[in-house]
């Protein structure tokens, strides 16, 4: 069978991207399939050492945000951009489906590019460059749906993982560090925000015991 390669895009933030990580995992999982994740700069952390990433390709687009335009800024994202193309994804998934990361969904040249539409597309227009649109009820939780995008590949999981790197403390992301001080003040949770949408009524939270697994846990606030 022949090589299957992946990319997906999930630039940004810290509970999106651990949300994000069980779909990704359910991917790498198929038959000779590799994958590779583009990635906000200030996020890299999170997937250091993920054993189902092949590759974990940085961009900063945040840092354009804040500091404006420039032709070091410029060069850099071309640079992210000539890494993706020179990789010939069979297919890349947009978890984000915002009109900036389908662009770079588009740049990477696949013929196949997946992404939301309906409830779960952040930027409407982002679904002219998409190939395949999953509409996805809104009700659902945003990791099934995330598993739902990867599913439409052929992945399957009745597993959720969450492979976060054993020394996310030692980060410099301010969200991980403040995190790290809930620990040092008796908790050993990882909480990703859920900042928008169904996901805030639902107050659906994820624990990481010892940076090795998250579980489910409904009704969760955050001390």
């Amino acid at each position: 069978m022949a090589d299957k390669s992946f990319l997906v895009v999930r630039l940004s933030s810290l509970g999106d991207i651990v949300h994000a990580l069980p779909a990704v995992s359910a991917l790498a999982k198929m038959p000779s399939a590799t994958v590779d994740w583009v990635v906000e700069t200030r996020y890299r952390d999170l997937l250091k050492d993920n054993p189902y990433l092949r590759n974990v390709i940085e961009i900063d687009t945040l840092g354009i945000n804040e500091e404006r335009w420039s032709f070091n800024s410029l060069m850099a994202i071309l640079e992210s951009v000539s890494i993706l193309r020179k990789h010939r994804y069979d297919a890349v998934v947009d978890f984000q489906s915002l009109l900036k990361t389908a662009v770079l969904a588009r740049c990477a040249g696949s013929d196949q590019r997946i992404g939301f539409t309906g409830d779960w597309a952040r930027e409407p227009m982002a679904g002219i460059l998409y190939t395949r649109k999953l509409c996805i009820p809104r009700q659902v939780h945003v990791i099934q749906a995330n598993i739902s995008l990867v599913e439409s590949l052929g992945a399957r999981t009745n597993h959720w993982e969450f492979p976060l790197p054993d020394d996310i403390a030692e980060t410099r992301n301010p969200e991980i560090l403040d995190c790290k001080a809930r620990r040092r003040m008796g908790s050993k949770a990882l909480v990703p925000a859920e900042l928008w949408g169904a996901r805030t009524s639902t107050m659906e939270s994820f624990f990481l015991a010892n940076h090795s697994e998250l579980r489910p846990r409904r009704g969760a606030t955050c001390p």
